[in-house]
């Protein structure tokens, strides 16, 4: 056997071993855990230039903040899952200005909502500074 075979007989036997695991141990509601669910963990990037929704929104509850809807949908939860964001320049060397810091306001299982916690507008974040949100989600799926 040459060195490629036995190393990737070592891959095929090992790899199951070193899956991850996740584990939910709380959620702020009442969630769907009952039998068939699986803790799961799906994180993504919500860019600056991506239309789910229509990107960035000045708000008008809210005046001089920005939100944006991001889709987690590909992540397939069951019930909403706990969320944290970030934001960070998307388009590396171009962009102007920082992006502000994010606040988690609504979650659903496919989708959940942002704002900004400082002043901006919707055209700096997508134009200017092209912030994107980079998101981490945990919660429960089907098997």
């Amino acid at each position: 056997m040459n060195a490629l075979t036995v190393l990737l007989l070592v891959c095929i036997c090992v790899a199951p071993a070193l899956q991850a695991s996740v584990q939910v141990l709380n959620l702020p509601y009442d969630a769907d855990t009952g039998s068939g669910t699986c803790a799961h963990a799906c994180s993504g990037v919500g860019r600056y230039n991506n239309n789910f929704k229509a990107g960035w929104h000045d708000s008008g509850a809210f005046p001089g903040k920005v939100f944006r809807y991001v889709d987690i949908s590909p992540c397939n939860f069951v019930d909403a899952p706990v969320v944290t964001v970030n934001s960070a320049r998307g388009k590396a060397g171009t962009g102007r200005g920082i992006c502000p810091a994010l606040s988690v306001y609504y979650v659903g299982k496919g989708y959940f909502v942002v704002f900004s916690t400082t002043d901006a507008t919707a055209s700096d974040m997508a134009y200017r500074t092209y912030c994107d949100v980079y998101w981490t989600a945990s919660g429960f799926t089907r098997n």
